[in-house]
């Protein structure tokens, strides 16, 4: 039935029978696929968007051409094109999809957009399973030339002390020395703390020694 309606251009009606089954506990993750691309066929990328995430938060988990025709389609709208590429990533990200999250950013820069990055990496720094991601995101922004501001940088150094990943934090300043990013870091006593607190006094070494040289 709702792929009948979908492919009829008739997708706001098959949502509604699909939420009032929802209503009384009905089940059916591939209609959820269904709905989303008959959405994006009939430009109501908004309608798909909010079904992608009521699918997300009920775990099920929808396939990468899913992904890509939405994220193209929320793109080529006039507004809030950022925001929604950001709130699709952290409620991936949200749901432990990390790896999905990752592709859905791919696509975004890939289309010659952006995400709220300093927004993203302050929530992923603020939860202990997830601030690797914050470094993975950073990493990722750096190594295809997309611009990381100082502030950016920052916080995830602090959340990577914060949560005692101190090998990271430090290989993460290790990294934006060789990019000549780590002159304009203000976190560089928090780091300093955190690897002294850790008993790494060559790393500490290393520290001072690189930020005597800007002062």
């Amino acid at each position: 039935m709702f792929e009948y309606l979908c492919a009829n251009g008739k997708t706001r009606q098959a949502e509604r029978v699909f939420r009032q089954l929802m209503k009384i506990g009905a089940q059916d993750p591939p209609s959820y696929r269904t709905l989303i691309m008959g959405h994006c066929r009939e430009g109501s990328f908004k309608g798909g968007y909010e079904l992608l995430v009521l699918m997300l938060r009920r775990e099920f988990v929808p396939d990468l051409e899913t992904y890509k025709l939405l994220i193209d389609g929320l793109l080529k709208t006039e507004t809030n094109k950022t925001e929604h590429s950001t709130d699709v990533v952290r409620l991936l990200f949200s749901c432990g999809l990390k790896d999905k999250a990752f592709v859905v950013v791919r696509l975004v820069y890939e289309n010659g957009y952006l995400v709220k990055m300093y927004e993203l990496v302050d929530f992923l720094c603020e939860n202990r399973n997830l601030v690797d991601s914050a470094h993975r995101l950073v990493m990722f922004c750096l190594e295809n030339n997309q611009m990381v501001n100082i502030r950016t940088c920052n916080r995830v150094t602090e959340g990577l002390c914060k949560h005692k990943r101190h090998s990271k934090a430090f290989s993460f300043f290790n990294e934006l020395v060789e990019i000549g990013k780590h002159q304009e870091l203000s976190c560089h006593l928090v780091l300093r703390n955190a690897l002294e607190a850790a008993g790494k006094l060559k790393e500490v070494r290393f520290v001072l020694k690189r930020m005597a040289m800007f002062r």
